[in-house]
């Protein structure tokens, strides 16, 4: 299976950064990103300590697979994120 998101890089550049926040008192800084429906994204993250974040996100387009739970180091995406200076961004 394949998945492929064209998404708004400010838009999830501040939904991860957000999200990273609590994230950064967890092992890897993980954050989660799931794929709702069509159109939709949740961005979430938690702490046992703290509590937890989730928003979701307007997609600009999904192709593929359409069911998708990753978690990855917020840290990573953010510089990535950063690096990158298009308006929209394709996650693969």
């Amino acid at each position: 299976f394949h998945t492929v998101i064209n998404i708004d890089r400010k838009r999830i550049l501040q939904g991860v950064d957000r999200s990273s926040l609590l994230a950064s008192e967890w092992a890897n800084n993980n954050v989660n990103l799931e794929i709702i429906n069509e159109s939709t994204i949740k961005i979430s993250s938690n702490a046992s300590q703290i509590g937890k974040i989730s928003e979701t996100q307007q997609i600009d387009a999904i192709q593929g697979e359409k069911q998708l739970n990753i978690s990855f180091d917020g840290r990573f995406m953010i510089d990535a994120l950063k690096a990158i200076k298009e308006e929209t961004v394709t996650l693969s």
